[in-house]
């Protein structure tokens, strides 16, 4: 609630249904937690999380419908576990070449698990895809957020780490 002014928010839920991935989703916008929290609201889980095609149709929508200038795009993937594929499988694989092809495209990818444990290695290899990290660079960070202290802990220490604190200043500096 206290960063909703700040940035621009939206969300998506994904799922199995047809035709799948089937994303539920709220547009980005400044002051939509209302939003957000009636979509989290009207959903629940369905169990088959096909994470990597549902991160490429986020990424093609920020593709179809761009962030405001000045406006970085970042993805944030809440997680409570190990993905799969539309068809059952191991989704592993299509998710981490999904998060590297959201970095590829210029949108950093940030991972945030929701419960504690669960697949840290893939958890650690999303988000280092996400964040372009390539082999014998240090690990990227990733996210776990189990109260709402700590997501918005998370969600400070991300929108912290891409927003810009450059200021256009209309005068002159003194010196001294």
């Amino acid at each position: 609630t206290n960063l909703e002014s700040r940035a621009y928010f939206g969300a998506s839920l994904y799922s199995t249904d047809a035709p799948c991935p089937k994303l539920y989703s709220v547009g980005r916008s400044m002051n939509n937690r209302a939003g957000i929290a009636n979509l989290i609201g009207s959903q629940s889980p369905s169990g088959n999380t096909p994470t990597g095609p549902s991160i490429d149709q986020a990424v093609a929508d920020f593709a179809a419908n761009p962030a405001p200038p000045d406006s970085p795009p970042v993805i944030v993937l809440a997680t409570d576990g190990l993905p799969n594929g539309c068809n059952g499988g191991d989704g592993q694989q299509a998710s981490v070449t999904a998060a590297a092809g959201s970095y590829a495209a210029g949108i950093p990818l940030f991972v945030l698990a929701v419960g504690n444990g669960i697949a840290d290695g893939h958890l650690q290899n999303v988000a280092n895809a996400g964040a372009g990290v390539q082999a014998g660079q240090p690990n990227a960070k990733y996210y776990v957020a189990n109260t709402p202290s700590e997501l918005r802990t998370a969600f400070e220490d991300i929108i912290g780490g891409v927003t810009s604190c450059e200021l256009a200043i209309d005068g002159t500096v003194e010196a001294g």
